[in-house]
């Protein structure tokens, strides 16, 4: 959902990837997440899972942890140029949680990506 949001704030310029610590590659996006997306015009039904190992940070202006822990493990990979944020993991949750969490991420990605870097 966070690359989603964060593509429709920056535009297609932008060169955006969403890759997880604990993920298989290639997985679809959760189902709930692609409903609640679909409700403010975003598909992110094409979205797959990719591996942070298949992508070099050091290429990226910012790179977003979207809750505490993940940022420790970040830094503990050597990626230290982070902005945390504490976003909760919906996944196994209620629909309206991935709308809540959905809402909190379209707030805080419009504070951190509409001011200049």
């Amino acid at each position: 959902m966070a690359a989603g949001l964060a593509r429709s704030i920056l535009g297609e310029t932008a060169v955006i990837e969403s890759c997880g610590l604990e993920t298989a590659d290639g997985r679809p996006a959760n189902c709930k997440a692609v409903e609640v997306m679909n409700e403010i015009g975003l598909d992110i039904a094409n979205h797959r899972t990719k591996d942070i190992s298949a992508v070099q940070a050091s290429f990226f202006d910012l790179v977003v942890a979207l809750t505490p822990g993940i940022a420790a493990k970040l830094k503990g990979r050597g990626i230290t140029d982070i902005v945390n944020l504490d976003v909760a993991d919906p996944y196994g949750k209620d629909v309206t949680v991935y709308r809540d969490v959905r809402d909190q991420l379209t707030a805080e990605l419009r504070v951190l990506l509409e001011k200049p870097l």
